[in-house]
């Protein structure tokens, strides 16, 4: 095999331009690194090509592969980046971005860059539904809220799916309530999926118990009161308005109102 890399190597030497040169010095890499096992002097070969041709493909994939072999992911990281510095075309730069954000979350836990890498994502093409949840769980893990709802308002108004939408909603509100501790955002947030679905149990749930823990009776009354309108069965209807007339009489110490939701409790449901 040495007497094939010097041959290799003078042809190189001897090849009348850069066109010549770049095959000739791609078959030598290959050679030093699969059949002689000398990766290092395969990846310096490949860098050579590289500088004289940038995008000369056959390189760039044997490169990268060596440089995974090895777990040089910075290294590779550093190539996809002067890849990108190179190319136009937005989706094989959007390909590449997506690669440098896997790396750098992935093996080299660097969180800031693999952040960056994905809002060059978006910065590419705004909306694009998997650098948005590549963000969101990055936002999540590093507990940067306010970016978080951000992302999740920006994810719902682009899924078409109505269930995933009222999850992103009341998924915000999970976090002004637990993360920010902020009740009233909260609220506001919990109240948008039940305008998509009335009968949205976990937000219907959590306002109410927002609602007790603060003793805002009138507006937990009024919640149950639209939870009952919305009622799947008969059952819950009457549970519900019998709700409503204790928290009239015993908080509220509205005996006149109280009376009237009890009467209209046992107008549905004699005997209850």
């Amino acid at each position: 095999h040495e007497d094939l890399v010097e041959v290799y190597e003078i042809q190189i030497r001897a090849a009348p331009d850069d066109a010549a040169r770049v095959p000739l010095l791609f078959k030598l890499a290959e050679l030093l690194a699969d059949t002689i096992g000398e990766t290092d002097l395969a990846i310096e070969k490949l860098t050579i090509i590289l500088q004289i041709a940038p995008g000369y493909l056959p390189a760039l994939k044997l490169i990268s592969s060596l440089f995974m072999r090895q777990g040089r992911w910075a290294d590779l990281v550093t190539m996809y980046e002067a890849e990108l510095a190179e190319i136009a075309d937005r989706d094989q730069a959007v390909f590449l971005l997506e690669k440098v954000g896997s790396i750098a979350e992935n093996q080299l836990d660097d969180i800031p860059r693999a952040i960056g890498a994905y809002q060059r994502m978006l910065d590419r093409v705004p909306g694009y539904l998997p650098a948005l949840r590549s963000l969101g769980r990055l936002y999540a893990k590093t507990e940067q809220w306010a970016k978080l709802v951000q992302i999740n308002d920006e994810e719902s108004q682009i899924v078409g799916d109505q269930n995933q939408v009222v999850s992103l909603l009341y998924r915000n509100g999970d976090i002004f309530a637990d993360k920010m501790g902020d009740l009233e955002r909260a609220i506001d947030r919990y109240q948008k999926p039940l305008t998509l679905m009335p009968n949205y149990l976990p937000a219907l749930k959590a306002l109410g118990g927002i609602f007790a823990k603060s003793g805002r009776f009138e507006d937990l009354i009024g919640m149950h009161r639209q939870e009952a309108d919305v009622a799947r069965t008969q059952m819950q209807r009457s549970h519900l308005l019998f709700q409503i007339a204790q928290l009239c009489d015993e908080k509220l110490g509205d005996k006149k109102r109280a009376s009237q939701a009890y009467r209209e409790l046992l107008e549905e449901k004699p005997g209850y």
